[in-house]
This record gives structure tokens, C-alpha cells and sequence, in this order.
């Protein structure tokens, strides 16, 4: 009679054990179908909030406060040139960048200014020599600056 009941007892084990086993797998099949809608609905969310930007857009770069100068600009103005596969090429006035950017990282910008001005700056950003352009009337208070100090006037020069 105790043969008998571990024969049960091991049948019983191996059906929990099946069921068990067809528990996990069908969990697996619908965690990974919950993970394709979640991307699903965050791919379109990203989509919406951030538009594709066409070539010849304007667009303002953030420069990190880590590439700047303590007196440096916060943005880099620049031209869509190029799109390829979701990365934008970004032109300046000095060129086009090295470096290819998501659209997460460009801020569309409405217009550059219209007329160029005649006082020019020169900075680093992701190994990449840009000028961005500082207008003739500028003053001491427009830097955003804590302190004035006396050589950072030299990195301006006039065209």
C-alpha cells in the first residue's frame, strides 16, 4: 500500500510540475506581449512630442555646461542639412558638425537673426570649433556672467 502511494505522490509531483512549467511559459509570452505594446505606446508618445524637423529648419543646440566657458553661450544656433535614418546633421556658419543628433536633442528655433552681426566668438563643443555670433551693441550686463573678468575679452574678435 505505501508503494502505491508514492506512485500517486510522483504522478501528483510530475502534473504540478507540467502545470507549473505551462504557468511560467504562458507568464513569459504575456509579459513579452505587455512589453511590445509599452514600447509600442512610448514610441508613439516620443513621436507626437517630438516631431520630425525638415531640412533647412533652425534648430538650437543646448551646449553642456562642462563644454562651455564659464562666460560661454548655453546654445549653439545652427541649419538642418541633412537626415539620415532619425540622425540630423546640423550645419553652422562655420560649417557642418561632426557629431550626428537624435531629435531629442534639437530645439527647434523660430528664425536666425536677420542680419549678421559683426562681432564674432569662438568656442569648443564636442571637439567641433564653432563661432557663434554676438551682436555689435552687446554690454557687459547681456554676459551671463558672475563676474567680469578682463581675459575673456580677448576670445572676441571682430570680422
Amino acid at each position: 500500500m505505501s508503494l502505491d502511494n508514492d506512485r500517486d505522490a510522483e504522478t501528483y509531483d510530475v502534473c504540478a510540475l507540467d502545470k507549473l512549467e505551462d504557468s511560467i511559459v504562458k507568464e513569459r509570452v504575456e509579459a513579452h506581449a505587455a512589453q511590445k505594446q509599452q514600447a509600442k505606446k512610448m514610441l508613439e508618445s516620443s513621436e507626437q512630442r517630438f516631431a520630425p524637423l525638415h531640412i533647412g529648419s533652425n534648430v538650437r543646440i543646448a551646449i553642456g555646461p562642462v563644454d562651455r566657458p564659464k562666460i560661454g553661450h548655453r546654445n549653439l544656433m545652427g541649419v538642418v542639412i541633412a537626415e539620415e535614418n532619425g540622425f540630423y546633421t546640423i550645419g553652422t556658419s562655420n560649417g557642418s558638425l561632426n557629431h550626428k543628433f537624435l531629435r531629442n536633442q534639437l530645439h527647434p528655433s523660430r528664425s536666425l537673426p536677420s542680419e549678421q552681426p559683426l562681432v564674432k566668438h569662438q568656442f569648443m563643443e564636442n571637439k567641433d570649433t564653432n563661432i557663434v555670433y554676438v551682436t555689435e551693441d552687446a554690454q557687459q550686463i547681456d554676459v551671463p556672467a558672475r563676474k567680469m573678468i578682463f581675459f575673456a575679452t580677448p576670445d572676441v574678435t571682430t570680422v
